[in-house]
């Protein structure tokens, strides 16, 4: 298991942290040609057994943001990690762990003997989003994208690699529509054609 998370209790700290936690770029990263992108989250694939195993993993590695009520509210997409097996992309909904603009944490899990095993991110700066696509590379595990709604009519893309354990920021980048007076629907943002590819929001 990894270790707890860190928990934060006023909505007011928990927007500050995103806009520090959401990657920035770094010197000598690049823009990178949008993936395939995916705006739902079936939430379906898994047994009746899994999806117990996983919503107790959850649960328990985020005691402190429990609403109280018997349900813990997450939404779920099944992916081929490689040489990590089947892995779920989980985007918790609970209101400590999503801001105003509709993003909310991400998280990864593989199936790990009788229970979910988090693979995590670099420094724990998971990402923050609402959309993703999986990238096939020449590693043993595919890299991930994770979309973020950047606010003022930009989204963020984050691009991970797996290294060492974890997943590391390998480039990020910005888009914002062509037509800005268009109004888009959720797949619209990761059109190539629909639009203009920025270094940052």
């Amino acid at each position: 298991m990894t270790e707890p998370h860190k928990r934060y209790k006023s909505m007011t700290a928990l927007l500050g942290v995103m806009v520090l936690l959401w990657p920035q770029v770094l010197p000598g990263q690049q823009d990178f040609p949008i993936p395939k992108m995916q705006v739902e989250w079936p939430s379906s694939g898994l047994s009746n057994r899994d999806y117990g195993l996983l919503t107790h993993t959850i649960k328990s590695a985020f005691a402190d943001c429990d609403n109280g009520s018997r349900d813990f509210r997450f939404e779920y997409a099944l992916v081929d990690l490689g040489k990590l097996g089947k892995g779920v992309l989980v985007r918790t909904l609970e209101p400590c762990h999503c801001g105003a603009t509709g993003n909310c944490a991400i998280h990864v899990y593989v199936r790990d003997s009788n229970t979910y095993r988090e693979i995590p991110f670099k420094e724990h700066r998971e990402p923050w989003g609402w959309a993703w696509g999986v990238v096939k590379s020449n590693s043993d595990v595919p890299e991930l994208a994770f979309g973020s709604n950047g606010g003022g009519g930009c989204q963020g893309l984050g691009l991970y690699r797996y290294s060492g354990g974890v997943f590391v920021v390998l480039a990020n980048e910005a888009v914002r529509l062509k037509d800005e007076a268009q109004v888009p629907s959720p797949a619209d943002w990761w059109d190539p054609s629909a639009v203009l590819v920025r270094p940052s929001c």
